[in-house]
């Protein structure tokens, strides 16, 4: 008799335990955005966006994530003789949006409680000691731990519709349609920080919820670096000759073309086969240049020279400026609704008793400058601060005056 053929049935008082424990609270998501933001935000700018929380809620950061959509300017290719359908891109930097913040800050009540700046070296530094170097895509959230390993939807073009992954930064497809090219060219995508995982006031407090029943006013504020030198440039569009995908069915058709264009070679024999090979090497030094994402049917060659025919070449113009732009910032909440007054209650006396803190770690990263003999010296300090609960200026005037009286 198998033990799924046993009737369980639960005694009376735990049923009646876990129907009290369902009954207590319920969760809910909620979607924060900036105030008073006119999109799009651009780097060269130093952008900022402040995030206010509800008042009188309680919210956990165990899935707070942090959302914007980021769009990188794309560097255009080498000219009039190079490949007309392909461009250079500018890649997000390692941790993506983690990286292109440079400073955090939290208030409460108007009051500085914790500031972190140079915010994206400091992630980056303990992202690294802490964790493996797992570059996988994480509970389907776009955290670039590799920017060499992305993955995009295409919304035109033969692989519309799919997830493509784009290899070792290679160049990107070019066409007449800006929305293919915003997403193709200039990585447009949205992209996350998982804020209960992050470093500092959010992800490495003494608790993952938040009282703002307790603290009275959060702001959130995000001030985002200007330096697009944070990110990684793409591989070039060469001057002169094709660009070789790195997907099996590009080169393959290099390899099987017709055998007039191999020369003497019949098609499809040892000695062809090997000619075409060899310039793939001759065309690409070696190497190729990763996966461009798209099917391209005009940007691959069997010939020695590699020589591109006059309808294919011709000058991709980079964007105006070397920025990137920030679009529809969400913060990404899950709230406590509880239906009876044992949190509160409990809350309450904790606060009475002065017993209620926040605990949470504070980094300053302190720069020394360089002498003749040594680099820069960036020394890191880490230590421990805490919130216990600041009182808004309406309650302290009500107590005030109750104290008078």
């Amino acid at each position: 008799m198998s033990r799924s053929s046993y009737s369980s049935v639960l005694p009376v008082e735990v049923q009646e335990r876990i129907k009290n424990i369902d009954n207590i609270y319920k969760i809910s998501n909620v979607k924060l955005a900036p105030i008073n933001k006119s999109y799009p935000l651009v780097s060269s700018e130093t952008p900022r966006a402040e995030i206010y929380f509800p008042s009188d809620s309680v919210f956990t950061f165990r899935n707070a994530i942090l959302e914007a959509e980021i769009k990188f300017n794309h560097r255009g290719n080498a000219g009039a003789t190079a490949a007309n359908n392909h461009t250079q891109s500018v890649y997000p930097p390692r941790y993506a949006l983690a990286s292109l913040i440079e400073e955090i800050n939290v208030y409460i009540n108007g009051i500085s409680v914790s500031s972190t700046k140079r915010y994206n070296y400091i992630y980056n530094w303990i992202k690294d000691w802490i964790q493996t170097f797992d570059v996988e895509m994480n509970d389907g959230l776009n955290e670039v731990r590799d920017p060499s390993i992305l993955h995009q939807k295409p919304s035109g073009g033969t692989m519309a519709g799919r997830v493509v992954p784009r290899r070792g930064y290679p160049v990107s497809a070019w066409d007449n349609d800006a929305a293919n090219n915003d997403i193709n060219a200039r990585m447009k995508d949205k992209y996350h920080l998982n804020l209960g995982d992050s470093i500092g006031f959010f992800g490495e407090g003494s608790s993952k919820i938040i009282n703002t029943a307790i603290l009275g006013e959060v702001k959130l504020e995000l001030v985002f670096t200007s330096q697009i030198a944070s990110c990684m440039l793409g591989s070039a569009v060469p001057a002169n000759g094709h660009i070789f995908h790195n997907a099996a069915s590009a080169l393959n058709r290099t390899l099987t073309v017709d055998a007039e264009t191999k020369g003497a070679d019949a098609g499809n024999t040892t000695g062809a086969i090997a000619f075409a090979r060899n310039n793939v090497e001759n065309a690409t030094a070696y190497r190729t240049m990763g996966d461009c994402g798209v099917n391209t049917e005009s940007a691959s060659s069997a010939t020695r020279t590699g020589a591109i025919d006059p309808n294919d070449r011709g000058a991709v113009v980079a964007d105006v400026n070397n920025t990137y732009e920030i679009r529809d910032i969400v913060l990404h909440l899950e709230a406590f609704q509880f239906k009876t007054s044992e949190y509160y209650d409990t809350m309450g006396a904790l606060v009475e008793r002065n017993a209620y803190k926040y605990h949470f770690k504070r980094y300053v990263l302190q720069t020394d400058s360089a002498t003749t003999n040594r680099q820069i010296d960036y020394r890191l300090v880490v230590n421990s601060e805490c919130v216990n609960y600041v009182l808004p200026v309406s309650a302290l005037l009500v107590m005030i005056h109750f104290h008078n009286q």
